[in-house]
């Protein structure tokens, strides 16, 4: 299965975007350092959502990120059987049998759309594993 990237969700972008704005705005009229303070921070957060990554999906392992691109936990799984694309949500059976969760609101919809049909490919090319 060939590595994905599932973007965060752009509307979250948006909404930084705007409060960032705001706080400008506010700035503007109240002249408090804080709004402009606030205003910065609510624009890189705006600049993380635009180009950060939700998930890492690969051949052996799902590795979900903040906004920032740290790695933040990885989830082991053995086949492509063990992964599930239900809406929005990534699920996946990890080595230990443990269900995990990845993704959700903040994943871009596009990219899990995307996801989910390598994974239905890479399903459909690798024979599910016969558990003994």
């Amino acid at each position: 299965m060939p590595t994905i990237r599932v973007r965060l969700n752009p509307l979250f972008s948006l909404l930084f975007f705007g409060c960032s704005i705001f706080n400008f705005y506010v700035y503007g009229v109240t002249h408090d350092g804080m709004q402009a303070a606030l205003g910065v921070m609510m624009g890189l957060a705006g600049v993380a959502y635009a180009f950060g990554t939700s998930f890492v999906v690969d051949s052996h392992g799902v590795m979900v990120k903040n906004p920032f691109g740290m790695t933040l936990k990885t989830h082991v799984y053995e086949s492509p059987h063990d992964l599930e694309v239900r809406g929005n949500t990534l699920w996946v059976t990890t080595t230990d049998g443990q269900r995990k969760k990845a993704g959700g609101l903040i994943a871009s919809g596009t990219d899990m759309r995307a996801l989910a049909s390598a994974i239905a490919d890479a399903q459909a090319k690798t024979p599910k594993p016969v558990n003994t």
